[in-house]
């Protein structure tokens, strides 16, 4: 089987998108029977780090309004030349955007299957940059892009939902894992809170973009709520970049910002949490809170989109009111108050984690490629 996939951010970006193809990558080279080719933007990065002979590149710029998005201008003579010479009995575009139109364009004109995969909502983001009136809108573009795919491919239950009253077709689940060897809880959680000078404290945790769509204003407003209860006691370190990263470091100096974090350095952090904080409503998934889980580190989340898929109230976090301070507020205060309870989910975000393999997930995506093969082979017998 010939798989080629297009998306509008790769590495070395860091998010859930790239994170999920980077595993798919290393699960796809092991497996001689699949062939693929990723279609992405070109960063100019001179290192040859993220460069793979497998993945073709093309021209992109950064997007004005939110500088970490690339929008690619694909070449389509070299990218047709590229493709017709793979020959790929498949077409998945993982994001909605130019890369992505691109291969739904070359899927429908050499008739290719084509699976359209859902992994951000866009449409409620709208209501997060103050143009509310772009949701219509946004919901009729989604709708245009995945109905043009004979399956859209989504990683929750609650996102499917979503996507079914918003008029999207032919809607199947594909999950994400998480690499339990990789996050794990830590024997010592002092020895990583000392190296940010917080040796002693209860630490919450965020990962993440720092943006809007976010909802970072509510995890800062929550927390210096509770600074006001337990003072010195309790420290939030924020990790990631984003629009809002340096202004929000400038306005709170008592939040650590680390910017963006890979490898031992964030694992290491997810390790040394007490309290996973995630305010994010609009999440389709929320791999970080997998990854928090992972660590061995109870979520307090919003009863929002993807996160009820993984958030298992009482069990290995808590759930709250969506965009809701007080009920945030009190769900972060349940477990700093309670340290049975909060030991009690810690042991069991790890167990859960622990069912969420990567190689499961991928067996799984797979499998929806040959049946969506042999309906085709079926319709033109037919």
């Amino acid at each position: 089987m010939r798989i080629a996939y297009f998306t509008d951010t790769y590495l070395p970006q860091i998010n859930g998108v790239t994170n999920t193809l980077s595993k798919l990558t290393a699960y796809l080279d092991n497996k001689e029977e699949l062939s693929y080719k990723i279609f992405a933007p070109d960063f100019n990065e001179p290192s040859s780090e993220h460069q793979h002979e497998n993945v073709e590149r093309f021209y992109s710029f950064k997007f004005f309004a939110y500088p970490e998005c690339r929008l690619s201008i694909p070449n389509f003579i070299k990218l047709y030349a590229a493709l017709d010479a793979f020959k790929p009995d498949i077409i998945h575009s993982v994001t909605e955007i130019n890369m992505g139109l691109a291969g739904i364009k070359y899927a429908m004109d050499r008739k290719i299957p084509l699976i359209t995969t859902f992994t951000t909502n866009f449409p409620e983001y709208m209501k997060f940059y103050n143009v509310p009136f772009l949701y219509d809108l946004s919901w009729h573009m989604m709708r245009k892009v995945h109905n043009q795919s004979q399956l859209c491919l989504c990683p929750s239950n609650e996102t499917k939902k979503l996507l079914e009253s918003n008029g999207v077709k032919n809607v199947g689940l594909w999950g994400r894992g998480i690499d339990y060897e990789k996050f794990k809880p830590l024997e010592d959680k002092n020895e990583v809170k000392a190296r940010y000078g917080i040796s002693g404290k209860i630490m919450l945790l965020y990962v993440g973009r720092v943006s809007n769509e976010k909802n970072i204003d509510l995890l800062i407003l929550a927390y210096q709520q509770l600074k006001k209860i337990y003072g010195e006691k309790l420290a939030l370190v924020i990790v990631g970049g984003g629009p809002r990263l340096d202004d929000l470091t400038k306005k709170n100096p008592d939040i650590i910002f680390t910017g963006y974090l890979k490898n031992k350095e964030l694992t290491d952090l997810y390790g040394g949490a007490d309290i996973f904080s995630f305010p994010s409503s609009t999440e389709t998934l929320g791999n970080v809170v997998l990854e928090a889980m992972a660590s061995g580190v109870p979520v307090v989340g919003p009863s929002a989109g993807g996160l009820k898929d993984n958030i298992i109230d009482g069990y290995n976090g808590i759930m709250v009111e969506p965009n809701h301070l007080e009920s945030f507020f009190q769900g972060i205060k349940t477990l700093i108050d309670e340290d049975e309870k909060r030991i009690f989910m810690s042991q069991n975000a790890r167990k859960y984690a622990e069912t969420k393999s990567w190689t499961s997930v991928f067996d799984h995506l797979i499998l929806h490629y040959t049946n969506l093969l042999e309906q085709f082979k079926l319709s033109d017998i037919a």
